[in-house]
């Protein structure tokens, strides 16, 4: 029944128990010797493949599911830069960030409010609109650093260019690791 709150022989049970309109059940049941409190997401994801996560204060919101593809293949979580002279690449969401069709010069930078995992990657794939485009990278903590190479300033025509990082916990910095242009 809906609202029901489960009590048995005068206690309080320390299982939630959901049972389906017609048949079935879910219990959920707290661990023994700890206490957690989880603070819901206010609403359903608004897209298809979203899955809760979880941060340390036990705060759940809905993120793009990681991986899952079928015959051991990698499924990367792709995020597009629309329009602008910034792209906030959100690592939270994305592993890969695509910024194609550049019509105008462009800052890079990532989302600050979100820690990453140590050793986290990201790809970043950039092709200008046939003009060449001026690159500039954030370099602040918990932005990007270069590690033995010299990021791409500019855009070379019509040439896609991809961007290795991987997040370094221990420095809180993205490391650019890699940069390719096309011949």
């Amino acid at each position: 029944m809906a609202n029901e709150f489960k009590v048995r022989n005068g206690l309080i049970t320390p299982n939630l128990l959901l049972t389906g309109s017609s048949s079935g059940s879910t219990t959920i049941r707290a661990a023994a010797t700890t206490s957690s409190s989880y603070t819901w997401p206010a609403a359903v994801p608004g897209t298809s493949g979203y899955v809760l996560s979880s941060d340390t204060g036990g705060v759940l919101s809905w993120i793009a599911q990681s991986g899952g593809a079928s015959s051991g293949q990698f499924r990367a979580n792709i995020g597009s830069w629309t329009s602008g002279a910034t792209a906030v690449i959100n690592v939270n969401t994305v592993d890969q960030y695509n910024i194609i069709g550049l019509s105008t010069d462009i800052t890079i930078s990532v989302t600050s409010t979100v820690t990453p995992n140590d050793g986290q990657r990201l790809l970043i794939r950039i092709r200008d609109n046939a003009i060449a485009r001026n690159l500039t990278w954030t370099q602040t903590a918990n932005q990007f650093r270069f590690i033995g190479i010299s990021p791409p300033t500019i855009t070379s025509v019509s040439k896609l260019i991809y961007i290795g990082c991987v997040y370094n916990a221990a420095d809180g910095y993205w490391d650019l690791i890699s940069s390719l242009t096309q011949p």
